[in-house]
């Protein structure tokens, strides 16, 4: 198993992965948390090289949550303050994770192999949680990476997830690992991605519309061919 493969089979106990800060302006419909992500690319070269398809697409159809349960063991007290090994009460906890599949038509390709009009789907981490006894039905999601909504454009950089054994293993599925892999297309020609540092004040040397965008993308990819 290459390194890739190793890191997106991880998604199976994201819960390991993933640093959460709860909040919520309706607790008993959504709950918003905060990630530690997988991917620390941020610039449009970093991305351009580590990604498999670069597409600008729009959202077709959002399907229906998909539920990931894992039972994970409990942590007990330890003897004393001095103990290094994890200790366990024996008992286990069942955790349940929320993914959802968004499919995209995509628009126009910059990297991969895939060709305008065809549909790709994407798997992000999120969506309705089941109602429980003391819980109502909740929607989950992370604050840099919000569930698509149908009718948005997006230019995307994406990771191969294809074949991966919990959530792909006979599909192509592609993943995003990064916020800053995420460009949404506003109607007025801006971009905006879900990064903390990413907005038109930040200085961040960010493309801030599809021009731009388009432009480092083209740099980035025939600075990477020449390197090759």
């Amino acid at each position: 198993m290459n390194m890739k493969n190793l890191v997106l089979s991880l998604l199976a106990i994201s819960l390991l992965l993933f640093i959460f800060i709860w909040t919520s302006e309706k607790p008993e419909e959504k709950i918003v948390a905060e990630a530690m992500w997988v991917s620390s690319s941020k610039t449009i070269v970093e991305l351009a090289a580590e990604t498999d398809v670069i597409v600008r697409v729009k959202v077709e159809s959002v399907d229906p949550t998909r539920l990931f349960v894992q039972q994970l063991p409990v942590s007990a007290k330890p003897q004393d303050d001095y103990s290094e090994e994890p200790v366990w009460s024996g008992e286990n906890e069942e955790i349940i994770l929320p993914f959802t599949d968004t499919n995209f038509t995509i628009l126009e390709v910059y990297k991969g192999d895939k060709t305008p009009g065809q549909l790709i789907t994407v798997a992000q981490t999120g969506g309705l949680l089941p109602a429980e006894s003391n819980w109502p039905g909740r929607l989950f999601e992370f604050s840099e990476d919000p569930l698509y909504k149908p009718g948005e454009e997006y230019i995307l950089f994406l990771w191969d997830a294809s074949g991966d054994r919990v959530h792909a293993p006979e599909r192509e599925l592609y993943l995003v690992m990064t916020p800053f892999a995420r460009y949404r297309i506003e109607e007025n020609g801006t971009v905006y991605n879900y990064s903390d540092t990413t907005n038109p004040s930040s200085g961040s040397g960010l493309p801030i519309n599809i021009e731009e965008l388009e432009k480092q993308i083209t740099f980035a990819l025939n600075t990477l061919a020449q390197d090759g």
